[in-house]
């Protein structure tokens, strides 16, 4: 299955005209679709959930590239979106009213499910499901403006804390303009983040430049935003999720995302640089190699990588369909 070509001709010419592996992205991104199509079927056909990110950013992911003109398995996209709209909350993905300790907090499920059912145009404003989630987040934004931050049951980037958890809430709420009181409920959490936090992991940075192009920030705080990730950046063009760890898929490709929002696009070098990075580290399945994280010092690392090469895959998908997208 290849691209829409009535839709992709100016894209591939713009590309082309800035960066001369084109045919490279066009190759790339079908392989890692059709990747992240069969692991959310298989994640939820076996595991019986959606997973904190399976069923979402496939969606989300699927459905970015469908708008871009690439061919997506229909029958697949339309069973993950049914699956995680479901009111018997089959996909469980609805926070647990009585969650024990350890699974107090915000729960990155329901905060991945509201993002990319929006992101993904796939929820009805009035879907119960949605309205449920929603309302949840709403009751249970703290006065200062943020949220409880996800549960310690996982390791970062995955579960990283009240900075990730805090931006991605706001990114879902802002757009799901239904209700009055969600424009006090994004407002307030604008009002929070916009002070900085010191020494922020290069997730929070990504993050934090998506509010501030969502929320209008003034232009010189976007532009200092995109500055301090650029420096970032390795020489092989990659981003890492830490100073101490290698460059990877999951941090380039959600720095990618980011510069996309803030109108980058492949003519810049920095974006040549990180597409370059992914397409020659893409493995012929269309996944990317990731290592887990230690979460302390002679931590050695969880020894089940699917579902950070699951997320890595995504976010790299993503990144490269943010910058080569019409502005």
């Amino acid at each position: 299955m290849g691209r829409l070509f009535t839709v992709s001709i100016p894209l591939i010419a713009s590309f082309c005209a800035a960066y001369a592996v084109a045919d490279e992205v066009e190759d790339a991104i079908p392989r890692s679709l059709r990747y992240l199509e069969k692991g959310a079927i298989d994640w939820k056909d076996t595991m019986g959930c959606a997973s904190c990110h399976h069923a979402p950013m496939m969606l989300w992911t699927c459905a970015t590239a469908k708008r871009q003109g690439y061919e997506v398995d229909n029958a697949s996209v339309e069973t993950i979106a049914k699956y995680l709209l479901s009111e018997d909350n089959a996909a469980k993905i609805l926070p647990p009213e009585n969650p024990p300790p350890e699974r107090d907090g915000t729960q990155l499920g329901s905060t991945y499910a509201l993002l990319a059912l929006e992101q993904s145009g796939a929820a009805r404003a009035d879907a119960a499901v949605v309205k449920r989630i929603r309302d949840h987040f709403i009751a249970t934004q703290r006065e200062d403006g943020t949220w409880p931050p996800f549960p310690s049951m996982g390791r970062s980037p995955i579960l990283e804390g009240i900075a990730v958890s805090a931006r991605m809430l706001t990114l879902a709420l802002a757009d799901l303009p239904e209700g009055a009181a969600i424009p006090a409920v994004v407002q307030k959490a604008y009002a929070a983040l916009a002070t900085p936090i010191e020494n922020p992991s290069h997730q929070v940075r990504v993050l934090q430049l998506l509010v501030d192009v969502r929320s209008d920030a003034p232009h010189d705080v976007i532009d200092a935003q995109v500055n301090a990730l650029e420096s970032l950046q390795r020489p092989d063009g990659s981003w890492a999720q830490t100073p101490e760890m290698s460059g990877d898929a999951y941090a380039t490709g959600q720095t990618l995302y980011a510069l996309g929002k803030a109108g980058k696009r492949a003519d810049n070098p920095v974006v040549r640089r990180a597409v370059a990075f992914l397409l020659s580290t893409q493995q012929p399945e269309g996944s990317w190699p990731m290592t887990s994280r230690p979460m302390a010092e002679g931590d050695s690392g969880s020894t089940n990588l699917e579902p950070i090469t699951f997320a890595a895959t995504a976010w790299a998908i993503l990144g490269i369909l943010a910058v080569t997208e019409s502005p």
